[in-house]
């Protein structure tokens, strides 16, 4: 444990989480910081544990509570980056709003687990004074996830069948539950979710260099000029933002490996999964987090094998859902969701996954040569472009 006067040290904190305590009679008896390994901090933010010691004051029973905190490292980054102001607002207003919100809702359709996929918060603010601007006191406190027994997976290698099924069944009914909201209470899904839902945007420092790698790779795979064509074209296109109704909803907008852990029973088997950073969430087509999902995170001869049956189980535990939640399902029939994917697939999730391999696999790249020298790395990217070939998801 790190020396307390070292660390940084969050005012008021008592005060913060006291309404979110899972016991109305508990009382924090010691507050214990520690550093998160560097791995593990993320994207210009600090990310702090925090252990707390309470006490119930009815019965005088003592327990731990393990939680993560996430804030802004000084004043100054807080200053030169609006992104850094945008996203954290738009985590915040989803922990702490859209989420009761959905939990709510779910508990009164006879729900009573809620919203499972999303980690428990704690507290959280945007500053320390009630003013409309952040501050280096915003925080954001959520469970500690690797102290409840969850764990993260080899990004280069993915998930297995199980796995990936039990990640499917989850973002479906996370998905499912806010279409079920927004149809049924609509004014509720604008005020408490859809607002906190701004657009995100992907950074074009690579764009070059990983097309140029991508078309090289699939010259030498002996891809046609024509596929290849097509597939420079639609990466060329970028993330296009397009709201399609019925079926917009909140997605996560970046199911990727390192943003989801699972939980194991006594049985070695999958029981539970949790998303971490909703930086990027946006409100649009499902299809996007089911096929970043897919192509970036599922192994690979489970895709070839598999790949037809995870849409169906995807979509059956979706459609389930909305019939649980009184919806109208005839507005989401198989052959609407197929045009969902057709569309995800070509204005968005192309380039998204192509860049996320890029990403995953990088450490062996061929900088020099701007080659892709990893072997899972080229046949990933090869599946890809087959398969949005095949379905006829490579068009503009």
């Amino acid at each position: 444990m790190d020396d307390q006067g070292t660390l940084h040290i969050i005012p008021d904190l008592d005060q913060l989480i006291d309404e979110r305590l899972p016991c109305d009679q508990s009382r924090i008896i010691s507050t214990n910081y520690s550093r998160m390994s560097t791995l593990e901090a993320c994207y210009g933010y600090k990310v702090l544990m925090i252990d707390f010691e309470l006490v119930n004051t009815t019965t005088g029973e003592q327990w731990e509570l393990y939680a993560v905190a996430k804030i802004v490292p000084n004043k100054s980054e807080i200053e030169k980056s609006y992104e850094i102001q945008t996203t954290f607002k738009k985590e915040l207003g989803l922990y702490m709003t859209a989420r009761d919100s959905l939990n709510k809702f779910l508990k009164s359709k006879g729900q009573l687990n809620g919203i499972e996929i999303m980690p428990t918060p704690f507290g959280g603010r945007f500053n320390i004074d009630g003013s409309d601007t952040m501050d280096e006191h915003a925080v954001l406190i959520v469970s500690n996830l690797k102290k409840y027994g969850f764990r993260r997976f080899d990004k280069k290698r993915g998930f297995d069948l199980e796995c990936s099924n039990t990640v499917l069944k989850a973002l479906a009914e996370f998905h499912g539950s806010a279409l079920g909201l927004k149809i049924n209470h609509p004014e509720e899904f604008e005020q408490n979710i859809k607002n906190h839902l701004t657009d995100s945007h992907s950074s074009r420092s690579r764009h070059k260099i990983t097309r140029d790698q991508m078309t090289e790779v699939l010259k030498e795979e002996s891809f046609s000029c024509e596929v290849i064509q097509k597939a420079t074209e639609i990466f060329d296109r970028r993330s296009i933002k397009n709201s399609r109704e019925p079926w917009a909803t909140i997605i996560h907008n970046n199911t990727k490996v390192d943003n989801i852990l699972i939980r194991f029973d006594k049985y070695d088997r999958p029981s539970a999964v949790k998303l971490i950073d909703f930086r990027l969430s946006e409100y649009q087509s499902p299809a996007r987090d089911l096929l970043h999902f897919l192509f970036t995170s599922v192994q690979l001869d489970v895709l070839e094998s598999h790949l037809d049956d995870l849409i169906d189980f995807y979509y059956h535990t979706l459609f389930n859902q909305l019939q649980k939640l009184d919806v109208d399902t005839w507005f989401f029939a198989r052959w609407s969701f197929n045009e969902e994917l057709k569309v995800a697939a070509s204005q968005s999730e192309f380039f998204k996954t192509v860049s996320t391999l890029n990403a995953t696999f990088s450490s062996n790249l061929d900088v020099s040569k701007g080659r892709v020298i990893d072997p899972m790395h080229r046949k990933r990217l090869c599946f890809l472009v087959k398969e949005f070939n095949r379905r006829d998801w490579l068009c503009l």
